[in-house]
C-alpha cells in the first residue's frame, strides 16, 4: 500500500483513500467520512458518509480530556472515571450498564455486565488477547497487527470496549479508532487523528509511538512509554501514593536542644520533611510538671507548604532527653534521643497522624469530577474518586 504526505508530514492520501485536515492538524475528512473538533482540538462528531448507525457524538468534561459522554446513533453512554480509568458507565436513565476493575493505568482486570464477571487477559504490551468468564471459558478473543488493526477474525460474545494496548476501541468509521484519552489514534493507517500539543510548532506530530509499537505504547496520547516504566516505575509510584494516604508515619525529623536534668523544661530546634507540610523546621520551647510529668509546648516554624505558623501542643518528656509531643492539631510526634560523642541533645524522631485518606474525608474535600457539565445525567452517580492531596493539614512537624 502506498502513503501520501505533505510538507508538515500530514498524511494525505493512502492507496486511493484521501485525507484532510484542518488548520490545527485535526483530521476533518477521511475518504467521505467526516469528523469534527472544538476549539480545544477534542474530536466531538464523527459522521458517516452513508448510514447513520455509525454516527457519534461525544462530550468531554470542561478543562480535560475525560469524556464523559458517547453517543452513537440512538445509544447514549455515560462514563465515571477513577483516576484516569473509567470505573464504570451508564445508560441515558442512569442504569448502571458496566462496572470495571482496573487497579492500575489501563490494568484491565475484570468488568461486570448484567450480573456477570469477566476478566481480561492481557499480552507484554497491555493488549487484550481474551475476556474470559467465571468458568475461565474464552468470550472474546483479539489477536493485532504490530499497530493494532485487526489480525484475522475476532470473535465476541460479551461487549467489550478495550482491545489495542487496552484502550477504548471505536467501531465506527471507515477505519475503527481507538481512544487515547487526549487523542484518536487509527490503527489501520498507524497514525492520531490530530496533532500531538508537545509537537505544536514541529513536523510528525501524528506518528504513533515513534513508529515502535511492539515496545512502546502511549496511554495518555502526548507521550510514549515503555515495559520499564509500566512495570517498574508506575509501580513504584503506585506504592509511594499508597504510603502517601494510608502510612500512619507523615513524616522524619531530626533536632536539638537544652532541658533541666528532670526533662520537664527545656527549648528544641527542629527541621525535616513531612508529607502534609514538606520540608520544615522551626524551634519550641517547653514546660511542664517535673519528673517526666506532660507540660505544655508553644513554638512556631516554617514548613514548605504553608509558610510561617505558631503551634503548641502537650509534651511528655522521656528519659535522655527525648519525648512524645501531642500537637492540638492533631498526631503525634516522636522524639528519641540519638547517642553521639559530640553534641549532647540531638533527637531524631517521626511525625503520626491521621492518614492523608482520613484527613482528606475530614476535611470534605471536593469530588474533582467538575460539576455542571453540559448534558449529563443529572444525579449521575461520580462513584470513588482519589483523595486529592493539598488540602489536608498534618500534625505541625516542627513541636
Amino acid at each position: 500500500m502506498t502513503y501520501y504526505y505533505d510538507y508538515i508530514d500530514r498524511m494525505t492520501k493512502y492507496a486511493t483513500i484521501a485525507v484532510e485536515w484542518d488548520t490545527w492538524g485535526n483530521m476533518t475528512k477521511l475518504s467521505t467520512h467526516t469528523y469534527a473538533s472544538d476549539d480545544v482540538d477534542r474530536l466531538t462528531k464523527f459522521d458517516h458518509a452513508t448510514r447513520t448507525s455509525n454516527d457519534a457524538t461525544y462530550g468531554c468534561f470542561p478543562g480535560t480530556w475525560q469524556r464523559y459522554k458517547r453517543v452513537q446513533d440512538t445509544t447514549v453512554e455515560y462514563y465515571v472515571y477513577d483516576g484516569a480509568n473509567v470505573l464504570a458507565s451508564y445508560d441515558s436513565d442512569k442504569n448502571l450498564t458496566a462496572r470495571f476493575v482496573t487497579p492500575g493505568l489501563d490494568d484491565n482486570l475484570s468488568v461486570t455486565r448484567a450480573g456477570n464477571t469477566y476478566y481480561y487477559a492481557a499480552d507484554g504490551l497491555g493488549s487484550i488477547r481474551n475476556v474470559l468468564d467465571s468458568s475461565e471459558v474464552a468470550q472474546n478473543t483479539y489477536d493485532y497487527y504490530a499497530f493494532g488493526d485487526v489480525l484475522g477474525t475476532q470473535t465476541e460474545g460479551v461487549t467489550n470496549p478495550y482491545r489495542f494496548t487496552a484502550r477504548d476501541y471505536e467501531s465506527g468509521g471507515i477505519l475503527s479508532t481507538h481512544y487515547y484519552r487526549n487523542r484518536y489514534y487509527m490503527p489501520c493507517i498507524g497514525i492520531f487523528a490530530s496533532r500531538d500539543a508537545m509537537w505544536a510548532d514541529m513536523h510528525r506530530g501524528w506518528v504513533y509511538v515513534g513508529n515502535v509499537p511492539t515496545m512502546l505504547f502511549d496511554p495518555y496520547g502526548t507521550g510514549v512509554r515503555d515495559f520499564v516504566e509500566k512495570y517498574w516505575f508506575e509501580p513504584m509510584e503506585n506504592a509511594g501514593s499508597w504510603l502517601y494516604y494510608n502510612s500512619p508515619v507523615r513524616g522524619v525529623n531530626v533536632g536539638w536542644g537544652m532541658s533541666t536534668p528532670d526533662g520537664s523544661a527545656g527549648f528544641r530546634f527542629k527541621g525535616g520533611w513531612n508529607m502534609d507540610h514538606g520540608w520544615n523546621a522551626g524551634g519550641s520551647g517547653f514546660v511542664g510538671v517535673p519528673y517526666f510529668g506532660p507540660g505544655a509546648s508553644i513554638g512556631g516554624g516554617y514548613s514548605e507548604d504553608d509558610g510561617w505558623a505558631p503551634a503548641a501542643g502537650w509534651r511528655i518528656p522521656i528519659p535522655d532527653g527525648g519525648a512524645v509531643t501531642f500537637p492540638l492539631d492533631g498526631g503525634v510526634n516522636v522524639d528519641i534521643p540519638i547517642p553521639n560523642p559530640w553534641v549532647p541533645g540531638v533527637t531524631g524522631g517521626v511525625n503520626i497522624g491521621p492518614t492523608g485518606a482520613e484527613q482528606d474525608a475530614e476535611n470534605n474535600l471536593p469530588s474533582p469530577r467538575p460539576s455542571g457539565c453540559p448534558d449529563s445525567p443529572a444525579g449521575s452517580p461520580a462513584g470513588p474518586q482519589p483523595p486529592q492531596p493539598g488540602g489536608s493539614e498534618g500534625p505541625a512537624p516542627w513541636l
